[in-house]
């Protein structure tokens, strides 16, 4: 995941030493909107599942080479936490129990036709299931496999099985990879384009986007210099992390709270509400610390929490050296807490660090919220926390937008604050010089609707700094 690591310029010491001396954005205030991948618009893809849509290449892709209009969908199999995350589209849904649900299908086809090239590793396949359903039921299913190298693109056409009954319904799905007996394999890949259905020499494409020329991009709101699951998680809507505008201190605070994993029926299992100030490999699991030298006497913070069927949320600090842990300390949250309430852990460093881990922990049970805000070192060789510009955040809404828009700009400390409006062509459409702006949460209103449609890039400067949003207006 790409984050934006924020610098705190730390005070010089008695000794003339200089030292990171705060964690990086520990006020929450900065968050990044990401677009972090593309689905394939109607079609339920591997991203809904929990892929990780930050691996290369990406499990689902969208491709320019295409043989009918401007797109089709290629599917990879790439390494995953455990084993193989292999490239799915499917057009129907996907519970506990398999495939379920379905779109309208009413034709009596006996086969079904696709354009595709792929290069399957050995021992491996792609899969095609085709389920044809009425009244709920399955009356028909196929499932068809294709190996080997198809270097360019040809015309696929599978006879599907004869049935009695017209169908109301269709499961269709197509992967990059063999789904069972642990066989598929890094490195297969399946592009897919221009699906119809034949019925003896008639063809037609009765099933929505089926030549893949429909994306909806795939958004997260990351916390800046800390992990999340937001970008993994983004495809599914989970919300582990939030930003929340219910803040001790600056603009925003920091939410955490368990999400449901649960697909379909059966018991719920949570992800965490999670925050990290630390390398975390997601392959491994493991967890390295960041820079940080200072030896401080003293760590605190502000909290709520409103916990569910007596559920606890903590917050662990690791001093390391070479890595070797120094010293560990948390604390663990269990009262409820509706108002902000400062905690205070007491250090004790008989070693000067030179990193440190932060773990933030909202509770694993559903309903659990913590929010969490100004957390801040002091005592020691510790110096007062820089309040920086850097941290200021933009955002636009709504986006795409008709007619007005609101620009949002929230700032830590007071600054001057100017903004232009550009088209595609860098031309400038519109420009304010907002003069010195204090602290604290602004709302500007754009009035779009005298633009075209089309997109622009709205420049804000703030201080010395200078962030861009992207904005479409219809």
């Amino acid at each position: 995941m790409k984050k934006t690591l924020l610098t705190i310029l730390l005070t010089t010491s008695i000794f003339g030493l200089k030292a990171q001396d705060q964690l990086s954005n520990s006020g929450f205030n900065a968050w990044t909107t990401n677009t972090i991948a593309q689905r394939p618009g109607t079609w339920l893809c591997s991203y809904d599942q929990y892929s990780n849509p930050n691996t290369t290449p990406q499990v689902v892709e969208k491709s320019t080479d295409a043989t009918n209009l401007l797109s089709s969908v290629k599917l990879n199999s790439v390494a995953g936490n455990n084993g193989v995350d292999f490239g799915f589209v499917l057009l129907g849904g996907l519970g506990n129990g398999g495939p379920n649900g379905g779109v309208p299908f009413t034709l009596s086809a006996d086969s079904i036709v696709f354009d595709a090239k792929f290069n399957i590793q050995a021992g491996d396949s792609a899969n095609i299931y085709v389920l044809l359903k009425n009244s709920g039921s399955i009356i028909d299913m196929n499932i068809f496999r294709l190996g080997g190298t198809q270097a360019s693109w040809n015309r696929f056409a599978l006879k599907i099985n004869p049935f009695n009954l017209t169908p109301d319904s269709l499961i269709l799905g197509f992967t990059s990879s063999e789904t069972q007996n642990n066989g598929a394999a890094v490195g297969s890949w399946f592009m897919l384009d221009n699906i119809r259905f034949a019925n003896g020499t008639s063809l037609s494409s009765p099933i929505p986007n089926p030549s893949f020329e429909t994306w909806t991009d795939i958004v997260s709101e990351d916390l800046n210099g800390w992990f999340t699951f937001a970008d993994m998680f983004a495809a599914s809507n989970f919300t582990t992390a939030i930003k929340s505008t219910d803040a001790q201190e600056g603009a925003y605070a920091l939410k955490l709270q368990p999400d449901s994993l649960a697909m379909g029926g059966g018991s719920p299992s949570y992800i965490p509400g999670l925050a990290v100030y630390g390398n975390f490999d997601l392959n491994t699991g493991n967890i390295t610390g960041k820079p940080f030298v200072a030896s401080p006497t003293s760590f605190t913070g502000y909290y709520k929490w409103a916990p569910v069927n007596g559920d606890t949320a903590s917050i662990q600090i690791s001093f390391q050296n070479a890595g070797t842990s120094l010293y560990a300390v948390d604390s663990i949250f269990t009262v409820a807490k509706s108002t902000y309430t400062q905690f205070t852990l007491p250090i004790t460093l008989a070693t000067a660090p030179d990193t440190i881990i932060v773990t933030i922990s909202g509770g694993n049970i559903g309903g659990s919220q913590l929010l969490i805000d100004n957390l801040q070192f002091s005592g020691g060789n510790v110096g007062v926390k820089q309040i920086v510009l850097s941290e200021a955040t933009v955002n636009i809404f709504p986006n795409p937008t008709v007619g007005d828009a609101n620009l949002k700009i929230a700032l830590p400390k007071a600054a001057n604050v100017s903004y232009s409006v550009l088209n595609t062509l860098g031309q400038q459409v519109e420009e304010d010089n907002l003069g010195l702006m204090k602290d604290g949460v602004h709302t500007i209103k754009l009035n779009t609707s005298n633009y075209t449609n089309g997109v622009y890039f709205v420049k804000v400067k703030i201080g010395d700094n200078m962030l861009t949003q992207k904005v479409i207006v219809k």
